[in-house]
């Protein structure tokens, strides 16, 4: 017969338009043209025999994947659908493959003839005796192939170009050019042609709409309206041209169409890059130069000149030890939706959850001195819409004060961390902007931690960790701090003010009180400053005694007071008045006593 036999699409989406068409009588003595087979092999492709070449040279030529079935192992009807589970199939190149049920087969009443847009099956497959033949054109879904060909270790031309999308407007087209090919050439007779089409499912070529300005401002060139049309028109495009803009219809095989963006690039292509002149962009930015990572890196500096090593973690840590550092004053534990592992389930809230596995890992090593610190983000809050980050800088430090071999080596202390806190200030910060509060973090050592303030701003706090919680981190005495980067920043910003210095000399004056033990230097010298007034340039404490003649529970303590006026030379008179002013503070306030010696 030379009609093909009926064909049936049972997935209207997977495959919208599917054509065959049968040649009946065709004289196989007739080989391959020259110019056919020349054709191929400059396409990087070997002859095999008349009709298979027929399909590659149009695949070459147009584009379009062609398949051709042997008509006399056919039976019954032709039918697209998908494949049956565990059913198997004998493909071209003699590999069996067992089928999912997920992937589109052409079929006859006896099965499976061919993974579809992929390759054929071995039982339909054109031999050098094949007489007549049924030509498959189809257009496939790219959804439709993909992956399908990669599961079973395919790649052919076919599986290649459905998977990257062809035009669905070629199928009719290469069709009639394979038909004609092998008609003209071996004198067969060509059937009608068979065609199921679903319109609704092929793909929609959306009209674009293209600003004519918004070419202007992405090519940075003014290209004349008319020129625009010339060149979108030569492409295949339907252009409407209104007054700002033009409407642009794809042809179908730039199924790549899709916003406006592709056409400037069209237009830039073909208008030509050469012509389109090379210029410097204006840049509207602050070029004021951000000292945040030199300052940062000064602190650093400063920690290493200490002894510290800077450690560089992950934000998230372990939720056991978030558990173990918690306290209300440090807020919400956000926790992970896709942890990479269990001990990386939550964001750290302090930057202590990511150095104190630092200083197991050493202990666990006999490394028992460590000084570690860290610079990073701190995350507060138990949602993405509450979250805080805070630039954070953190210390750690267990062991001794020296390494071993040191003379006179002992324990770090509460005071040399406090020491190593300070040297992350300006040197020329007055101490009268620094004061300590006693710490009440659950975390921490309640007798042996402060929470630092600058210019009473809170900063951060330091300490000793909490014995109950070093010893569930099988962790000896360790001393932590963590602060706020920002106003660390802020102060190492400030400008100091340039003074000339005073003509007139300096007046040093020293007191020894007697005050209870329990009350802060701290506090005994923001007396003294207030007492004094702006005659008092500088105050120290330069000796402390508790022992033989001073009463249990109290302490002896010295300082120094320097005292000048810029405008002239202070009298005896004025410094005693200034300095019996400070001893009734001292003695009003704190109940202090002047020691005669």
């Amino acid at each position: 017969s030379t009609n093909p036999p009926a064909a049936t699409v049972c997935q209207d989406e997977a495959l919208p338009r599917y054509l065959l068409q049968s040649i009946s009588n065709i004289d196989r003595s007739i080989d391959t043209p020259r110019w056919m087979q020349d054709a191929l092999v400059q396409s990087g492709l070997r002859s095999h025999n008349f009709l298979v070449d027929v399909t590659n040279y149009v695949l070459m030529e147009l584009g379009q994947p062609l398949h051709a079935f042997d008509a006399d192992t056919i039976e019954g009807d032709i039918v697209v659908r998908l494949a049956q589970p565990s059913e198997t199939l004998t493909l071209l190149n003699e590999q069996t493959i067992i089928l999912t049920g997920d992937e589109l087969v052409i079929a006859d009443d006896k099965g499976a003839l061919a993974l579809a847009g992929i390759m054929g099956g071995q039982r339909s497959s054109v031999t050098d005796s094949t007489t007549n033949i049924i030509v498959e054109s189809a257009f496939f879904s790219q959804l439709a192939i993909a992956a399908r060909a990669r599961r079973f270790g395919l790649h052919t031309d076919a599986s290649q170009r459905f998977e990257r999308g062809v035009d669905f407007e070629l199928p009719e087209l290469a069709l009639a050019r394979a038909v004609d090919l092998i008609t003209s050439v071996t004198g067969g007779q060509a059937g009608q042609i068979v065609k199921v089409e679903s319109r609704e499912h092929l793909p929609a070529r959306t009209p674009i709409t293209l600003p004519i300005t918004k070419v202007r401002e992405v090519i940075g060139i003014e290209i004349e309206p008319a020129v625009m049309v010339r060149i979108l028109t030569q492409l295949g495009f339907e252009v409407d041209q209104q007054v700002d803009r033009l409407i642009c219809t794809p042809p179908s095989y730039r199924f790549d169409m899709s916003i406006k963006e592709d056409l400037i690039e069209e237009i830039a292509r073909i208008y030509g890059y050469d012509n389109i002149p090379s210029v410097l962009p204006h840049l509207q930015v602050s070029m004021d130069y951000d000292d945040t990572a030199d300052l940062t890196h000064e602190m650093k500096l400063a920690l290493v000149n200490n002894g510290y090593m800077e450690a560089i973690s992950f934000s998230f840590s372990d939720a056991k030890i978030e558990a173990l550092l918690d306290d209300k004053a440090l807020g919400e534990v956000l926790a992970l939706a896709n942890p990479i592992s269990s001990d990386l389930a939550v964001m750290r809230r302090t930057l202590l959850s990511s150095l104190l596995p630092c200083v197991q890992y050493n202990l666990n090593r006999q490394q028992p001195r460590v000084r570690f610190f860290e610079t990073g983000l701190s995350f507060v809050g138990q949602s993405i819409g509450e979250l805080v980050q805070t630039p954070s800088i953190a210390l750690v430090a267990v062991g001794d004060i020296w390494d071993e071999q040191a003379y006179q080596n002992r324990a770090l202390d509460f005071y040399d961390l406090k020491h190593d806190i300070e040297q992350l200030l300006p040197a020329q910060i007055d101490s009268a902007r620094i004061r300590y509060e006693r710490s009440a973090l659950a975390f921490l050592h309640p007798g042996q931690s402060a929470k630092l303030y600058i210019d009473n701003e809170y900063v951060g706090w330091l300490g000793q960790l909490h014995p109950n919680t070093a010893k569930q981190l099988d962790l000896p005495a360790t001393w932590v701090a963590q602060l706020s980067l920002a106003p660390l920043l802020t102060l190492a910003r400030e400008q100091d003010a340039i003074t000339t210095p005073s003509k007139f000399p300096q007046v040093r004056r020293d007191i020894a009180i007697l005050v209870d033990s329990d009350i802060s230097l701290q506090t005994l010298e923001s007396t003294i400053r207030t007492a004094a007034g702006e005659l008092l340039t500088d105050l120290w404490l330069f000796d402390v005694y508790q022992g033989d003649n001073v009463p249990t529970g109290q302490r002896s303590l010295a300082f120094a007071l320097v005292w000048q006026d810029r405008l002239q030379t202070l009298s005896d008179e004025a410094v005693k008045t200034a300095t019996d002013k400070v001893v009734r503070a001292l003695t009003e306030q704190h109940a202090a006593k002047l020691r005669d010696s």
